[in-house]
């Protein structure tokens, strides 16, 4: 899969295959839940009660079953999330009714807007944890992520600083193409700080690949495209810069190895040249890890 491909597909789906993929399957005794009648512990299976089970019962937890109570809801929301796809995203009529939901409220979508078919199932996607955002045309659900603030509390540092990192990629989905340069540069340093200190844990997968859909962005397409350059492109010249001011960082090290392969080069970008940035999707781990670097 070559770098940005994840920007092609629809927010969230890329994350979902790779996550249904790594994360254990939900077990019954991976997670603890207070029972409001008998006061005892249960496991409930449904995504809704999950997520309310979740919301309800986070403070009375430990940090350990609170942050597996956490990834075992997203862990079915994800896959939930493809059977929302199809009852959302097939039918014009329901993205027609659902583009007139975006007002001023803080997630940019007001489900009390919504006025199309099956709106008791739009309601119920929303009740489940998700929100929609705007993507190519389309809108497509999403775990709002923003949600679980009130639960980053509870949760392990790896688990609460993922939810901020999933928060801002559903911010800059609403955003769509408009991420500054000092968007993406901020984006990409807190995701090395995270994979830093986590590369080894449980959402370090999933946020490689958050990675490299910001890493591909913030390289522009005409640094991407077959070409001639001038020994004094502006554009160079900034990812340079850049490099240098952070020249401890990861990113620095991989956008000056592509400055470097591109002036090695003559400044003309070609086959080869392109190869050294689709390396760079199989060898991010490494520069985590220091080998490559």
């Amino acid at each position: 899969m070559k770098i940005g491909i994840l920007k092609r597909l629809m927010p969230g789906i890329a994350a979902l295959l790779l996550l249904t993929a790594c994360t254990e399957k939900p077990n019954e005794n991976q997670v603890t839940f207070i029972d409001k009648a008998t006061h005892e512990v249960a496991m409930p299976m449904d995504l809704s009660t999950r997520y309310e089970a979740l919301f309800r019962d986070v403070d009375k937890l430990s940090t350990d079953d609170a942050t597996r109570a956490f990834f075992d809801f997203e862990s079915v929301a994800t896959k939930a999330q493809l059977d929302f796809v199809e009852t959302v995203v097939l039918d014009s009529d329901i993205q027609k009714a659902l583009a007139g939901c975006y007002g001023d409220t803080e997630m940019g979508f007001d489900i009390g807007c919504y006025h199309g078919e099956k709106k008791d199932e739009i309601q119920d996607i929303c009740d489940h944890g998700f929100t929609f955002v705007p993507f190519n045309g389309l809108i497509y659900p999403v775990v709002n992520y923003k949600a679980f603030d009130s639960v980053t509390p509870y949760v392990s540092r790896e688990a609460s600083s993922y939810i901020a990192l999933k928060a801002h990629e559903l911010n800059d989905y609403m955003m769509g193409s408009n991420l500054s340069q000092e968007d993406l540069i901020d984006r990409l340093l807190s995701i090395e700080t995270h994979l830093k200190a986590y590369a080894g844990g449980e959402t370090a997968p999933t946020v490689y690949e958050l990675y490299k859909t910001y890493l591909y962005d913030f390289i522009p397409i005409e640094l991407r495209t077959l070409g001639t350059l001038s020994e004094d492109d502006e554009r160079l010249k900034t990812y340079q810069f850049f490099a240098d001011a952070h020249e401890q960082s990861v990113t620095a090290a991989i956008v000056k190895k592509y400055v470097n392969a591109i002036k090695d080069n003559g400044y003309v970008i070609n086959a080869s040249v392109l190869e050294v940035l689709d390396r760079f999707n199989d060898e991010i781990e490494l520069y985590f890890t220091h080998v490559n670097t």
